[in-house]
């Protein structure tokens, strides 16, 4: 079983075990990037997506699921194309605990997906939610690991920790 993300018809199908190198090189940039509090929001929705907790092959997602502001939208489409773009310099791997060798090349196929991306037409920026992630709002506390700084799941689990068996947030 594996995991998808995608978006406009274009997706990126990565393995278990790929799933987790994607998802813990992308979530440095996004963390240490946002600045905005949508921005943030982002990093802490992708950081909810931990296959550690919900299960293997259960954590991809469409960017129609991502709260977009149709008026900020290709600001807010920047952003995640900059994060990418971050990610893909091998920003802060090495903190991980593995060389990930394939990580650009899902990093590369995730940047056309994103880019590749826009809003359909007449919607409000909000699509259907799988797996039950909704968007963090004001009850959601913004949790972040203390030891790699990224946004962790709702129960304050960091998927870095998780990886190298250490201990959690």
């Amino acid at each position: 079983m594996g995991t998808s993300f995608g978006g406009g018809g274009r997706e990126l199908d990565l393995s278990n075990g790929a799933t987790d190198v994607f998802l813990s090189v992308l979530q440095f940039a996004l963390s240490d990037l946002a600045a905005t509090g949508w921005e943030r929001e982002l990093a802490q929705w992708v950081g909810w997506h931990d296959q550690n907790l919900a299960g293997r092959g259960t954590v991809g997602f469409d960017l129609a699921e991502v709260r977009w502001t149709p008026a900020d939208f290709a600001a807010q489409r920047g952003f995640l194309l900059r994060c990418v773009d971050t990610a893909l310099t091998g920003y802060r791997w090495g903190e991980l605990c593995y060389d990930p060798p394939h990580a650009h090349g899902y990093l590369r196929d995730y940047r056309a997906v994103v880019a590749g991306f826009g809003l359909p037409a007449g919607s409000a920026g909000v699509g259907p939610a799988r797996g039950g992630y909704g968007w963090p709002g004001p009850a959601d506390p913004e949790l972040r690991c203390p030891r790699h700084g990224v946004h962790c799941s709702e129960y304050g689990w960091c998927r870095i920790c998780a990886d190298c068996g250490t201990d959690h947030a």
